[in-house]
């Protein structure tokens, strides 16, 4: 019996569509974007018919499809800015492969802070289009965001993606024997050191992705004693900027009368429940603020501040939060106050919403 915690070894792709497309499936990680966004359509039907959401019946769908594209839009942009500014603006790579590296979605990957930024622009532009009340929108997304961060990180933890930093003793030695090791460390076949050792016995052009992903058992027992522990820091992100901030958030709600403190909370509570997970979190190996010799520009700076770019964007959108938090507090300018009914979503509790109509006497 193990000693840590079992890595699932689940085959990523959930259904296979070559013959549809080459290389096309469905993946678990693409899988959770959809339970997210069918969860969102449900959240955000509910909250308007139950009268928190001051639009009209028929724009649940169209706020969704604009959300959509905000967060991959927005995530893509955000992956690019944050994470591959230097490769796309510094680099000495022809102008061509750097511009078709931004749509090269399968080979890169989604920032959820560039994801959060583009959705919230998305809506601000479609709300001012129908004039409707930005904040208020925004509320109602809030309330079902974390559930869908959730959801993408379970994906994260089944592809083997963004696993946590390597667990070493006292000597900053990384611990390899299973004996040894904490019963919440995880060992995964996606690490560095086991995809070399995996690509003795499997060859590496037979992979999905180069991803290695499900490991034969046979394989996996020889290679497993000579990789090393690590922190399931997707796991844990999970449980935190997941679950428990939507937790938190449906406990906090009857606290914010005022439209759009909800949606500032969930800024600042993010960054406070994302910022120590980080510290466990495996960082991007051009972008590690701890390595020495790193010369460019993105590395220069996290290592000047000593932080990750996931902690330096947590910072930001905290700071970005308690202004926001404080400017709808104070301010008279993001709508009516929420009543007790809509806060306890029972504005029509024995009658629906009226199909097409926008909750009366409420901007």
């Amino acid at each position: 019996m193990l000693g840590y915690l079992e890595f699932p070894n689940w085959n990523p792709v959930v259904i296979d569509l070559t013959w549809l497309l080459p290389n096309a499936a469905l993946r678990w990680y693409g899988l959770t974007y959809v339970i997210s966004f069918a969860f969102g359509y449900a959240a955000l039907w509910f909250m308007q018919r139950r009268g928190y959401l001051r639009i009209a019946a028929d724009d649940v769908v169209n706020y969704m499809i604009v959300g959509v594209i905000g967060v991959f839009a927005g995530g893509r942009l955000g992956e690019i800015l944050f994470y591959q500014f230097d490769y796309t603006f510094l680099s000495d790579q022809p102008l061509s492969e750097r511009l078709v590296n931004v749509l090269r979605v399968w080979d890169g990957g989604m920032s959820f802070h560039g994801g959060l930024i583009g959705v919230t622009l998305a809506v601000l532009l479609f709300s001012r289009f129908r004039r409707q009340n930005f904040f208020n929108v925004m509320d109602g997304c809030t309330q079902f965001m974390p559930f869908g961060i959730a959801c993408v990180r379970f994906g994260n933890f089944i592809g083997g993606d963004l696993y946590g930093r390597v667990i070493t003793d006292e000597s900053g030695r990384a611990i390899y024997e299973g004996s040894r090791l904490p019963w919440y460390a995880m060992k995964f076949p996606t690490d560095p050191e086991a995809l070399t050792l995996i690509a003795r016995h499997v060859p590496s052009d037979t992979w999905r992705d180069h991803n290695p992903l499900p490991v034969a058992p046979e394989v996996w027992a020889k290679v497993e004693p000579f990789v090393p522990g690590r922190y399931p820091s997707q796991l844990l992100q999970m449980l935190l900027e997941g679950l428990l901030l939507w937790f938190t958030l449906i406990f906090l709600r009857r606290y914010c009368r005022k439209p759009g403190m909800l949606a500032s909370l969930l800024c600042v509570l993010y960054g406070v429940y994302r910022f120590p997970v980080e510290f466990l979190r495996e960082p991007d190996p051009h972008l590690n603020p701890s390595a020495e010799g790193l010369s460019n520009f993105s590395a220069r700076v996290l290592h000047a501040l000593q932080l990750t770019m996931g902690q330096a964007l947590c910072v930001g959108l905290f700071l970005f939060g308690l202004v926001m938090l404080f400017y709808c507090w104070r301010s008279n300018g993001t709508g009516s106050p929420y009543s007790d009914d809509e806060l306890r979503m029972r504005a029509f509790t024995r009658k629906a919403a009226p199909q097409g109509a926008a909750s009366p006497a409420k901007p």
